[in-house]
């Protein structure tokens, strides 16, 4: 799976399973996302990539949790 490095992170994209999800809503427009389910929630949401640790918050950025399936691309 190919690593890419943003804000100092290297980020998994397409997102991978057992990883945190995360959404960016600055990249809604600029990078394809996809549908996954997470651990604790029955309802599909989306993400951008993946990280192996949950990072500090951040402006813009939401952590879905911790991908359990990858649904589809969007």
């Amino acid at each position: 799976m190919p690593q890419i490095k943003s804000n100092g992170y290297n980020i998994s994209y397409p997102p991978l399973i057992g990883q945190y999800a995360y959404y960016d809503s600055r990249m809604k427009e600029k990078l394809n996302h996809y549908l996954i389910k997470v651990d604790g929630n029955v309802y599909q949401v989306a993400c951008h990539y993946s990280l192996s640790f949950k990072k500090d918050p951040e402006p813009f950025v939401t952590c879905q949790g911790i991908i359990r399936e990858i649904v589809k691309k969007i």
